[in-house]
């Protein structure tokens, strides 16, 4: 089967603690993913293969069958549902696509053949298949030959070589028609693992048809860090959304034409924001240099890193428990991303440096090439100006 993967409607599915793969199934904006791709989140954040951003909300889990609903916020009327395959047309030796955000990079298809359509494992049973499935893949689409969807990818045998495996259909029409008697989609729900009664009383300390204790994480609402209250708030700040934000600890996100990258030390005792706001251009390295050294950005830091020029800046996590000093910091990390913006634009004009997507891979093996020479004059100029290495 010839896959055109940008068509298909799956997204990456992004929480505090991960990512994994969703895909859109029914309008107007209904979507499955695993449950342990969600864990306890109740609201989430999907990326398009376009990194287009939306909000998600998560209405209906089923820790037993590892299935979640969630619905996306937005205009979906463009977006084509995903077909389901019948269980009686999966047979042993038929090929089957795993289709997701394998390890968080952008989509990927991996082939396989359907190594067993009822795999017993535990008390349950599984397609198991050959195909690839990695982390990142969970909750995405095992597709047939005709792209219609046969399984939810879930997981695979660590240490095993081919031995991946999906939630069967016969499981997702099961959880599905239970999806269907949900007569408030605005809130979250836990399906009984025992009777299969929906429940959305968050009181509730058993299940009131069959009186299987419900799980304590089943209800409760991760409190979000301190960092991530942070990060949110100077995302606020600078005008951005909560959904243009990727993790927390080690975070991204992208700001007009550049991408922000950050983290917490090692210590949890400070952070760090950087983003690359240029390549070095052909020539004209020592007046860049002498500039760079001369540091015109503070309390912004600017560096040569390979073939890149970059911008930083480093926060003390202590200064955002000092109200005075609190207000400031957040001022800086939020004007830092203008501050970058800017900073690309003045040294594309006055040092002829290419931003970032101009620069394609021929010209990247030559800039490459220049990394020995650069590194001698960078090194000399510092000497001579008897500052600290901006050198990475």
């Amino acid at each position: 089967m010839k896959i055109t993967l940008d068509t298909l409607p799956i997204v990456k599915v992004l929480t505090e603690s991960g990512a994994g793969t969703g895909f859109y199934f029914r309008r107007p904006n209904y979507f499955l993913t695993n449950q342990h791709v969600v864990e306890n989140e109740k609201e989430i954040v999907i990326e398009t293969q376009q990194a287009q951003r939306l909000q998600g909300r998560v209405i209906l889990v089923n820790q037993s069958l590892d299935l979640a609903l969630f619905t996306v916020a937005g205009d979906l009327s463009d977006w084509t549902p995903m077909d389901f395959a019948t269980e009686d047309s999966l047979h042993v030796g038929d090929a089957i696509y795993s289709v997701g955000f394998s390890l968080g990079i952008p989509i990927t298809v991996t082939e396989g053949i359907i190594s067993s359509v009822r795999q017993e494992l535990g008390d349950r049973y599984m397609i198991q298949t050959d195909a690839a499935i990695n982390p990142g893949n969970s909750g995405g689409p095992l597709l047939n030959d005709v792209g219609q969807v046969c399984g939810v990818a879930c997981m695979k045998i660590l240490f095993m070589d081919n031995m991946g495996f999906g939630i069967t259909l016969a499981d997702i029409r099961k959880f599905l028609e239970s999806a269907s008697l949900l007569e408030d989609e605005e809130s979250y729900h836990y399906q009984c693992p025992s009777c299969e009664c929906v429940i959305s009383d968050t009181n509730l300390k058993y299940c009131p048809q069959c009186g299987l204790t419900i799980p304590e994480e089943a209800f409760k609402v991760e409190e979000k860090s301190f960092f991530h209250k942070l990060l949110l708030e100077i995302l606020m700040h600078a005008g951005l959304n909560s959904e243009d934000l990727k993790g927390v600890s080690e975070f991204e996100f992208h700001y007009k034409h550049l991408e922000i990258e950050g983290q917490i030390g090692s210590e949890n005792d400070h952070f760090i924001v950087r983003s690359e706001v240029n390549k070095l251009p052909k020539q004209g390295h020592e007046a860049l240099f002498r500039y760079l050294l001369s540091s015109p950005a503070a309390p912004y830091r600017l560096a040569v890193s390979g073939a890149g020029i970059s911008m930083s800046y480093l926060v003390h996590l202590r200064d955002f428990l000092v109200p005075e000093f609190r207000t400031l910091r957040v001022k800086e990390f939020a004007e830092f991303l203008d501050k970058a913006v800017n900073m690309s634009q003045f040294l594309a004009e006055k040092f002829d440096c290419p931003y970032l997507k101009e620069q394609d891979s021929e010209k990247d093996e030559e800039c490459d090439k220049q990394d020995e020479s650069v590194d001698l004059l960078f090194s000399s100029l510092l000497q001579s100006l008897g500052g600290e290495s901006g050198r990475e």
